[in-house]
C-alpha cells in the first residue's frame, strides 16, 4: 500500500513538473509575405514561380535576412509552408510535373546567373501541381518543417518532365527594382525541369516573386531574457495572445 502511495505521489509531481515546463514554453505561428506587390508577371514573362509556358523549369530566388527579420521570422524557428500570391488569370489545362521546391540557408547577397547556388534542402514534392484557372488569392504548399538559420534564404523550385506540354504562366505578384539578381530562372521545351544543370537565365534578375510563409517561432520560454529579445517581438506579441 505505501509503494502504491508513493508512486501516485511521484505520477503527481511529474505531472505538475509536465504542466510548469508547457506554461513557460509555447510555440506560436504565423503567415506573412515577403516582398512589395509590384505588379505582376505577365503570361509569358518571368520570374514566375509557377510557370507552364515552357515544358520545364528551374528557378532560384533570394529573399534578405534583414526582409525575413522586419516580417518577424527569427533564426531558430521553422518553415512549414511556402507560397505565392497569384491573381486571376485564364488558364486551361495547367500541369507542371514534378514540381519541386528547396530550401537553403544563404550568405549569398547576389545570385549568380552563370550557375546555381548548391546545397539547397528539397521540402515539397515532386508532385504534379495544376493552376485552377480564375482563382485569385495564396498558392500554398505545406513544406516539411525547416530550420531557418538566420541570413538570406534562397528558395528554389523546379518542374516540368520532356514529354509534357505547355500553356500560359499564372500572373503571381513581384517585387521589381531590387538592386541586385534576386531571381535565376531557366526554361526550356521537351526537357525535364528538376535537376537540369542548364544555367540560361531568362528571368528579369532584379524581379522576384511575392514569398508568402508560415512560419513557427523558436519554442522559448515566456519569462526569460530570450522572450524579451527586440529579436523576438512579433514571436512575443503572438505568445501573448494565448
Amino acid at each position: 500500500m505505501k509503494t502504491n502511495n508513493y508512486f501516485k505521489r511521484i505520477s503527481g509531481m511529474l505531472l505538475v513538473l509536465f504542466l510548469l515546463v508547457s506554461a513557460w514554453s509555447a510555440n506560436a505561428q504565423m503567415t506573412v509575405t515577403i516582398g512589395s506587390n509590384d505588379g505582376v508577371n505577365s503570361t509569358t514573362s518571368y520570374p514566375c514561380p509557377i510557370q507552364d509556358w515552357y515544358y520545364a523549369t528551374r528557378a532560384q530566388f533570394l529573399y534578405t535576412g534583414a526582409e525575413l527579420a522586419a516580417a518577424g521570422i527569427t533564426p531558430g524557428g521553422h518553415i512549414d509552408s511556402i507560397g505565392w500570391i497569384v491573381e486571376a488569370t485564364t488558364i486551361s489545362g495547367m500541369l507542371l510535373e514534378n514540381y519541386t521546391i528547396s530550401l537553403l540557408n544563404t550568405s549569398v547577397t547576389t545570385l549568380d546567373l552563370l550557375s546555381w547556388e548548391p546545397g539547397a534542402v528539397a521540402v515539397y514534392g515532386p508532385i504534379n501541381y495544376s493552376y485552377q484557372s480564375g482563382y485569385a488569392g495564396n498558392v500554398m504548399f505545406g513544406t516539411t518543417p525547416f530550420t531557418y538559420t538566420g541570413g538570406n534564404l534562397i528558395v528554389e523550385v523546379c518542374g516540368g518532365i520532356s514529354t509534357g506540354g505547355y500553356v500560359n504562366n499564372p500572373q503571381c505578384e513581384w517585387s521589381t527594382g531590387l538592386g541586385y539578381n534576386a531571381s535565376h530562372q531557366w526554361h526550356q521545351d521537351v526537357a525535364d525541369g528538376c535537376g537540369n544543370t542548364a544555367v540560361d537565365n531568362f528571368a528579369t534578375q532584379d524581379y522576384r516573386p511575392r514569398l508568402v510563409m508560415t512560419y513557427t517561432c523558436p519554442q522559448i520560454g515566456r519569462a526569460t531574457s530570450e522572450l524579451q529579445s527586440p529579436d523576438h517581438l512579433v514571436c512575443r506579441l503572438l505568445l501573448e495572445k494565448k
